[in-house]
């Protein structure tokens, strides 16, 4: 889910300490990122847009869709600002080490000044569509189970900050943040490609 947000140059090291200067102060550079086409505003927090510099492609010599990146940009509640933004990485990122199968993401800023979280984009079929398309019902309810248990591990993890759809007044989650592809062994596994609420994140809205 490459940009490159801050490098330090240092001077090199002293070849003799009788002739040490001064070390100059580390100088930042911050790479800006420029959006392509918005191709998803249909969330309540933001909106995906194409990352130009990591298109999807297609790779004929294995003959498949391949995703390239894409970056989202939390428009529709104001978090833009670089804190909440890195915030949100941070804590996926967290997740993402203790074994959570999550897109890996990235702060980026954008040309206009604001921040956005760019992450991979994974080819597949949404966990809530996947009736329509034939998948076996014993593995969907599998599929829907691990789901399920992984929004609750988030919850215990981050006190709370699992993004749950479908679930309002008691009713079903659709898991429509989940993606389904296949595995090495020509399986299927899912990927969750928007695991936290950043309306929760921000304080926002209450954790639940």
């Amino acid at each position: 889910l490459a940009a490159v947000f801050l490098l330090n140059m240092l001077a090199p090291w002293p070849a003799s300490a009788s002739k040490q200067t001064p070390t100059p102060q580390a100088v930042i550079k911050e790479t800006v990122v420029k959006l392509g086409n918005a191709f998803n505003d249909e969330g309540s927090e933001g909106t995906l847009y194409r990352d130009p510099d990591n298109p999807t492609r297609i790779n004929r010599e294995l003959g498949r869709i391949e995703g390239g990146k894409v970056i989202k940009v939390f428009d529709k509640m104001g978090a833009t600002d670089e804190a909440s933004v890195r915030e949100m990485v941070r804590i996926n990122e967290q997740l993402r080490a203790g074994g959570a199968p999550l897109v890996k993401m990235e702060a980026v800023k954008l040309e206009d000044g604001r921040w956005g979280v760019r992450m991979e984009e994974i080819i597949g079929t949404n966990l809530g569509d996947v009736r329509d398309h034939g998948l076996d019902p014993a593995v969907i309810r599998r599929l829907e189970a691990e789901a399920a248990k992984l929004l609750n591990e988030i919850d215990s993890k981050t006190n709370g900050l699992a993004d749950r759809r479908g679930n309002l007044h008691g009713g079903p989650e659709d898991f429509r943040n989940f993606i389904v592809v296949r595995d090495a062994d020509g399986g299927f596994k899912i990927n969750n490609v928007d695991p936290l609420n950043m309306k929760k994140v921000v304080k926002l809205e209450p954790n639940s």
